[in-house]
């Protein structure tokens, strides 16, 4: 069976992409969830608001269970207590259909995002120095 041409693209990228990668993907997907159920809760659309935010806690949850905390440490420690928190923040906002507690949330996942992209690309570039290979900025 043939698949369509665009969806074999898009899952062989997914298939190629690093785990640091996959993890910003990832966190992009959390925020356009919860950027998508602000709107639906602001036109009453709570049907739709409700799946964007299952959606978000979805992948938060996948997030967590992927976090192996002896290898990661304290740092697999802190996150695993920063995706729980923002799992029951998104409860209680789905629960009271409240836009404020998902603006505060999607604003951390953009921070940590940012943090997470930028870490990325340092190990990147080092990484890229010790094969004496220029990267794009």
């Amino acid at each position: 069976m043939v698949k369509n041409p665009y969806e074999q693209y898009k899952s062989n990228s997914v298939q190629t992409l690093s785990p640091q990668r996959i993890v910003l993907l990832l966190y992009d997907t959390i925020i356009k969830n919860i950027n998508f159920a602000v709107k639906a809760i602001e036109n009453k659309d709570f049907i739709s608001s409700n799946e964007k935010i299952q959606k978000a806690q979805d992948i938060i949850m996948e997030l967590m269970m992927a976090l192996d905390k002896e290898k990661g440490g304290e740092i697999a420690v802190n996150l695993a207590a920063l995706y729980d928190y923002w799992y029951r923040r998104l409860v209680e906002a789905n629960v009271k259909k409240d836009a404020e507690i998902l603006s505060e949330v999607v604003s951390m996942v953009r921070e940590l995002r940012n943090s997470w992209e930028i870490a990325m690309t340092k190990e990147m570039n080092k990484m890229a120095k010790k094969l004496d290979v220029k990267t794009a900025k």
